[in-house]
């Protein structure tokens, strides 16, 4: 063992004479292990909330939607279509149709997302039948109306229940009815079900019908759709399809991944993030600057040996490594010990599920966690590199004690 690490781990572990000096400095690794594990909890949690949204959103939203730059429609999907389809790695492509439509019952009004598959059956790109409630996921014609499934939200505001009647009409209908001074004409549908999302958005907003509906009430274009979504076998590979596909496409079309799609959602939950870590690292910071503190009361305090080795021949690089090796103990010590109890109590969450949640209330019955390695990594160095940067000065003071001024204060 080399003397200035000999030296160090003496002056951090000085039994024989317990003082103030090594009270601050167990406080500060006491502060440094806290806030390891406060750091990786936290991330963790954090981690496990956004992946539950994300298997939640990609559970009805496609993993890539391929729309019109400008413009509500994109044009000759079929061959579209048939280009994209060969990669072995898309579970299924579809053209859909989507729009704003009012909703009217009784004397209600509310905006609503139409929803459609303009070639195929609707449960064939859309998890919403998953999550029907009430009723079912019926497009076929009741009648003389068509049937729609509505948001549980939604329902709840127009007071809707399975085999009620309502009326849809769109932007369009009532322009051209101001324009020709004419009654304004609505599309009848019954509604066969009610899904519920747990997301807002689509539980409010969302209705799902059949093709025929949007027809009704938009003028669509031969052989186009407001979109053609995507779902690969693999939602990883999602934005290096986003890139492969964008290249392909003529330059009016764009490709959206999942991310795009609620970007507003995923930056704020990445706000949070960064938000939260910034404050919980506040705790090592302070730990940090105890570490200070306590290495200028010991340099003051060790004077009198720093003149001892210096006059027996010690270099002033002896001296400050002495101090900066002292720190990079205490950093070693409190970021392995904080890393290893704050990865343990994520794994006995994950395992064990310690903290529960009431099933009836949520969608999960204990607190996600998720552990990424990078996060450890991360901070675990910030805790080290931050306890050994704040001993360069105080080692830098130690190496400039004067050993006749020690002498004369002797």
């Amino acid at each position: 063992m080399k003397l200035s690490t000999k030296i160090a781990l003496r002056y951090i572990f000085t039994f024989r004479s317990f003082h103030f000096i090594t009270i601050i400095t167990f406080i500060s690794l006491l502060a440094i292990i806290i806030g390891n594990i406060t750091l990786i909890c936290v991330m963790s949690i954090f981690n496990g909330f956004r992946e539950f949204a994300v298997e939640q959103l990609l559970s009805i939203d496609p993993h890539l939607r391929i729309v019109a730059s400008e413009g509500a429609f994109v044009h000759n999907i079929d061959e579209l279509v048939a280009k994209i389809e060969k990669d072995p790695n898309i579970e299924y492509i579809m053209p859909v149709n989507n729009a704003r439509v009012i909703v009217q019952s009784g004397d209600a009004f509310q905006i609503a997302q139409l929803n459609s598959a303009a070639k195929g059956k609707i449960q064939d790109f859309s998890g919403i039948e998953r999550s029907i409630v009430f009723g079912k996921l019926n497009k076929e014609r009741l009648g003389n109306s068509y049937q729609l499934a509505v948001g549980s939200l939604l329902a709840n505001k127009l007071k809707l229940s399975p085999g009620d009647t309502i009326l849809l009409t769109s932007p369009e209908k009532i322009e051209n009815s101001i324009k020709a001074f004419k009654q304004l004409s609505w599309e009848r549908v019954v509604i066969s079900g009610i899904f519920q999302t747990n997301d807002k958005e689509y539980d409010e907003f969302y209705i799902y019908g059949a093709d025929e509906i949007f027809h009704n009430l938009f003028k669509c274009p031969e052989n186009s759709a407001s979109s053609i979504d995507i779902r690969l076998k693999n939602s990883a590979l999602s934005f290096d399809y986003q890139k492969s596909i964008s290249s392909g496409l003529p330059k009016d079309l764009q490709v959206l991944s999942w991310w795009d799609l609620h970007k507003d959602l995923f930056s704020i939950m990445q706000f949070e993030r960064i938000s939260t870590f910034s404050i919980l690292s506040i705790i090592i910071l302070i730990a940090a600057f105890n570490v200070l503190a306590s290495l200028f009361m010991t340099v003051v305090e060790k004077k009198p040996d720093i003149s001892l080795l210096k006059a027996l021949g010690a270099k002033d690089d002896l001296i400050r490594k002495i101090f900066l090796k002292e720190g990079l103990i205490i950093g070693i010590i409190g970021s392995t010990i904080g890393t290893i109890l704050g990865l343990g109590a994520c794994l006995g969450q994950i395992h064990f599920k310690w903290f529960k949640l009431d099933t009836d209330k949520y969608l999960i019955d204990a607190l996600p966690l998720s552990i990424h390695t990078s996060d450890l990594l991360f901070v675990f160095l910030f805790s080290l590199i931050l306890s050994v940067v704040v001993t360069l000065y105080p080692a830098r003071r130690a190496g400039k004690v004067s050993i006749i001024q020690e002498i004369r204060n002797e």
